[in-house]
């Protein structure tokens, strides 16, 4: 694939774009929306695929992975970051079971309030063994809209 033709892809591939914008606005707001996450869906699904003849194409084209320039893109390769396991340290897996049953024992308490089953004293909460907590807050998350291509 050449230059032009990369150009002549991206630019359809925006007009496309510009034209499903155009018709949402038009009032077809939910049959655009499905149309591209579909595609959203497809491309990502073609991204795995090409994604490791990329990367051994990258290696080629810059061993030491420095940038490069193909297509009128500037590419660079950048290696994976390192992350430290503790998955085999005992002392760690024990603190994460007791911050996860902190957490549920505040969760179940924090629900209680809303039922009455959980008292206040002031701004803290009265937990089930007498000891006063500082009162957590909710966080919405993101509604979302759910697509299922029939």
């Amino acid at each position: 694939m050449d230059l032009n033709e990369c150009q002549e892809t991206i630019q359809k591939i925006e007009n496309i774009v510009v034209e499903l914008v155009d018709k949402a606005e038009e009032g077809f707001e939910i049959e655009v929306f499905c149309v591209l996450k579909e595609a959203l869906k497809t491309s990502s699904e073609a991204i795995k695929q090409v994604e490791p003849l990329a990367m051994d194409s990258c290696e080629l084209h810059a061993p030491n992975n420095t940038p490069f320039i193909n297509s009128g893109f500037e590419i660079q390769k950048r290696n994976g970051g390192r992350l430290i396991d503790f998955s085999n340290v005992p002392e760690v897996s024990e603190k994460e079971t007791e911050l996860k049953q902190l957490k549920e024992k505040l969760k179940h308490a924090f629900v209680g309030l809303e039922n009455g089953a959980t008292m206040l004293s002031g701004e803290q909460m009265v937990l089930s063994d007498g000891e006063l907590v500082n009162l957590p807050t909710w966080k919405n998350k993101k509604d979302s809209i759910v697509v299922k291509k029939l």
